[in-house]
């Protein structure tokens, strides 16, 4: 029988989810500091490209569009990764721009 309440389960979830993901964010940002997003999407172009060519000579490969959508999703990722850095970037710029008060208010 489960003596614990819910929430204590549900509150120790949401902490070892939050662990994971910091986890995960820390890898993606070790990834990111060898290289930017486009950066990653040109190589993995050139790797594809080389796979796919290997591919045709080779013959057959049944997981072939299970490897395209891994490469897309990928790609996706790093996308999606780059369209966030401009963001903040750009969110940090428009903040640094936008005046937090007027100057006649403080002279009054």
């Amino acid at each position: 029988m489960d003596t614990q309440p819910h929430l204590d389960n549900e509150f120790e979830d949401s902490e070892s989810t939050d662990r994971l993901h910091r986890a995960y964010g820390r890898k993606v940002k070790e990834l990111l500091s060898q290289s930017d997003a486009e950066t990653w999407i040109e190589d993995l172009w050139d790797m594809y490209t080389g796979f796919t060519l290997f591919s045709q000579e080779a013959g057959y490969d049944p997981r072939g569009h299970n490897r395209f959508v891994s490469f897309k999703e990928l790609v996706f990722f790093f996308q999606d990764v780059g369209k966030m850095k401009k963001l903040t970037f750009r969110s940090v710029t428009l903040f640094l721009t936008i005046p937090l008060f007027n100057i006649s208010d403080i002279s009054n």
